[in-house]
């Protein structure tokens, strides 16, 4: 005689076994087998998250996963992340979490932009349980923080005379510094900022600001004035 068990959760469990001979002296063999509790098994459907920011820019949004409990034994889990780049850009919507068997349960991963420079951040976050029998299952998080596109604010330049000599003046979103330069017409620029005329006729100034490791170029800005002699 065989009598099998196989328990579904982590915990004392009690069974009556009677044998009934009805009188008739008989040797018995009883065998007891036991399968034990199949482990809790973490699951997921997706190892990869991935993130694009612009610099200064606003933050992404989340990206969600799902955590499966492919075993029997239900299991205690937490998310921890590591990183690769940076420090600190990467949370997880909850932190911990408990499966009972065949459970499952969403996170959301979310990244705080602000601070970072242009580049590739990389960081791990582990899925682990101290009884889950594949603990633990790492996701990979990616942020991409590209360069943030940026304007010129050039205020117009009415008509002058040239004996007039004028500041140029202009800004960039950025706040890095705007550049000048003539376009064409009986003009000089010195000191990078200080503008001149050599003659009388239509005069175009180019301000442009050529961008760095965080910012693109910005569009150029072109004023276009005239200038006539003084009487």
């Amino acid at each position: 005689m065989t009598e099998d068990y196989a328990p579904r959760a982590a915990e004392p469990h009690s069974a009556a076994i009677v044998i009934d001979g009805r009188g008739v002296p008989t040797n018995r063999v009883l065998r007891v087998a036991g399968a034990g509790i199949k482990p809790g098994e973490i699951g997921l459907n997706a190892v990869f998250l991935g993130f694009t920011a612009a610099f200064a820019g606003t933050n992404p949004a989340g990206a969600s996963y799902m955590i499966t409990n492919k075993g029997v034994a239900g299991f205690a889990y937490s998310n921890t992340v590591a990183y690769g780049q940076g420090a600190g850009w990467f949370s997880i919507q909850a932190v911990t979490g408990f499966l009972a068997e065949g459970a499952t349960q969403w996170h959301t991963g979310l990244v705080q932009a602000a601070g970072l420079n242009v580049g590739t951040y990389v960081a791990t976050n582990a899925v682990s349980s101290p009884t889950a029998i594949n603990s633990p299952i790492d996701i990979i998080v990616e942020l991409r923080v590209e360069k943030a596109a940026q304007i010129i604010s050039f205020p117009a330049i009415g008509d002058q005379l040239a004996t007039n000599a004028l500041e140029l003046i202009a800004s960039s979103t950025s706040d890095l510094p705007v550049s000048f330069a003539v376009g064409a017409g009986p003009a000089v620029i010195t000191g990078g900022v200080n503008l001149a005329f050599t003659g009388a006729g239509a005069v175009s100034i180019i301000a442009s600001q050529a961008g760095d490791t965080n910012y693109l170029a910005a569009p150029s800005v072109t004023n276009v004035f005239n200038v006539t002699r003084a009487s």
